[in-house]
Parts: C-alpha cells; sequence; structure tokens
C-alpha cells in the first residue's frame, strides 16, 4: 500500500499540496479498510469502501474520484467506477437541495436585511453598510465585492482585474472586472443613485485618510485585505454571519413566493448566472420559467 502511494507521488509532480495532501488522507482510509492497495480491490469492493466510509455524498465523492485515480496509474477498467460516480452526483444535489431546505427555515427574511442594512448606517459603520448594501442590491458573491473606490472612470482602467466604484457628480457606478463568470459575461456595470451610499464613502474616506486608497474589503490599516480572507470578511459583517450565497437564497426564495419572473431574471444578470442554473438549483416552478 505504501508503495501504492509512493507510485502516485512519483507522478503527482505538478499536484497542489492540497490536492496531494487530500488523496493521502483517502488512500489511507480507502486501504485501510480494503485491507489490500486500491489497484487490487475490484470496483464492487471500492464502492463498498466509499459507502462505508462516508455518508455525505460529497465525501463520497471525493474518496471514489481517489479511487479513480490510482485505477487511471494501472489501466484498471473504470467504467463502474464512472457509473456510480454519475449516481453520486444526483445524489450531491438531492443532498444539497435538502440541505439548503432546512437551512432555509433559518434564514432571516428581507425585511430583517433591510432593518440591519439601516442600522449598519445610523450606528456608522459605513464600510459594513457599503458591502451589505452591494451584496443586497447586485445580489454578488465575495469576490465581487473586492472594490476600490476611485473618483473617475479613467482610474479603472489602469487595472481591469479588479472591482471598483466610480463617485460621479450625480451617480455611482459599480464596475466589476472580476468575478466568478467573468469569462462568460464580461464586464459588469450597474449604474445607481443613492445619497446614503455616496455619504458613507465620504465618512469612509475621512476615517481611512483623503490621500490614501480606499478599500471596502480592508485590513485595520486601510490596505486591501488578502483575496483568501474574502469569504470570513464579508460572512462576519453580514446579519447572523450569513454567507453571501445564503444572501442569494433568501432574495430567490422571495421572488419565487413573489412570482416575480423579472426579478429572478435581474437577478442572475446581476450574478452573473444563467436563469437555467437559478432554476435547476432553487427548484422554481415552471410555470415561472421564462420560455423563448
Amino acid at each position: 500500500m505504501d508503495e501504492e502511494w509512493n507510485n502516485y507521488l512519483g507522478a503527482a509532480a505538478f499536484k497542489s499540496n492540497a490536492t496531494i495532501k487530500s488523496y493521502k488522507n483517502n488512500h489511507k482510509r480507502i486501504t485501510e479498510y480494503l485491507q489490500m492497495p486500491i489497484k487490487e480491490a475490484n470496483p464492487t469492493e471500492v464502492i463498498e469502501a466509499v459507502e462505508k466510509l462516508a455518508e455525505n455524498p460529497n465525501t463520497r465523492s471525493s474518496l471514489l474520484n481517489t479511487g479513480i485515480v490510482f485505477y487511471n496509474m494501472v489501466d484498471k477498467d473504470i467504467k463502474k467506477l464512472i457509473k456510480y460516480r454519475a449516481k453520486l452526483d444526483e445524489d450531491i444535489i438531492k443532498f444539497k437541495k435538502s440541505k439548503d431546505a432546512k437551512k432555509g427555515e433559518t434564514l432571516p427574511t428581507i425585511e430583517e436585511l433591510d432593518k440591519y442594512l439601516k442600522e449598519l448606517y445610523t450606528t456608522e459603520r459605513w464600510g459594513d453598510f457599503i458591502l451589505n448594501y452591494l451584496l443586497m442590491n447586485y445580489n454578488t458573491r465575495n469576490v465581487d465585492l473586492d472594490v476600490e473606490v476611485v473618483k473617475s472612470i479613467h482610474a479603472t482602467k489602469a487595472d481591469k482585474t479588479r472591482n471598483y466604484l466610480v463617485v460621479r457628480k450625480n451617480d455611482i457606478v459599480y464596475i466589476r472586472y472580476k468575478y466568478k463568470t467573468a469569462k462568460t459575461y464580461g464586464v459588469k456595470r450597474n449604474i445607481f443613485k443613492s445619497i446614503l451610499v455616496e455619504r458613507a464613502i465620504r465618512r469612509l474616506r475621512e476615517e481611512r485618510g483623503k490621500d490614501k486608497p480606499l478599500y471596502i474589503m480592508a485590513n485595520k490599516d486601510g490596505s486591501r485585505i488578502a483575496e483568501a480572507s474574502n469569504s470570513n470578511y464579508v460572512k462576519n459583517r453580514t446579519l447572523n454571519n450569513i454567507t453571501e450565497g445564503d444572501m442569494n437564497k433568501i432574495y430567490v426564495t422571495h421572488y419565487i413566493n413573489e412570482g416575480d419572473v423579472n426579478a429572478l431574471v435581474n437577478l442572475s444578470n446581476n450574478r452573473g448566472t444563467d436563469i437555467e442554473t437559478l432554476w435547476t438549483s432553487y427548484n422554481i416552478p415552471q410555470s415561472l420559467f421564462p420560455t423563448a
């Protein structure tokens, strides 16, 4: 079994440390259960090990993928494992929907989110107010909120791998070069007017220093946070520490209940998610789903 693992290491020169660590843990669990190298086990035995070792379909899928990797190393037939993986893919979707349904019972309402946003403003938590405003109004993911506030469109041209809020005389432009599906949908620009956001930006700039770059997600010294910290940064500043995914679910569910197709389409455009993905992920009734 050690020999099998060492053979994998010899072929894994370009794998990330995280991938190697995951495979090592999975390999150890599977071979300890099987009491033999994976390559010596038949597909039924590998599948049995996967099912005995985990209940969560996501964990099962991870274990199975490890089995497939070690089968491929010795050119062993993986058809049965691939067929089982297709079943796990279906199980993962069902598991997520069930988990989301249970979580949805405890998520805040839109009214509670609106109240929280007002509290952020009245308690002068300027950066948190702006972050939640964007999250609630543009259905963003975490990376979309990694924003620098600038004073002109020209200032956004130097680095088109970033996101910006451009404060102009009569409005604000939210420009997203960097978001999950940017390669599919291109640059997103949202123009809006908000006296509260404009005031919050002005006050935040006064707090941080007028001569410093102004980032919405920032360290205590005002510097831009590391991208790896985006998720925790956002969650620590939302109502009840909900995630951006939770926030999206709240709005999708609300629009479904209201039968508001236009709002769902607008949400999908804002987020950079096609409407069919929303329909599949959130069980939008067929009667609401827009047809060509």
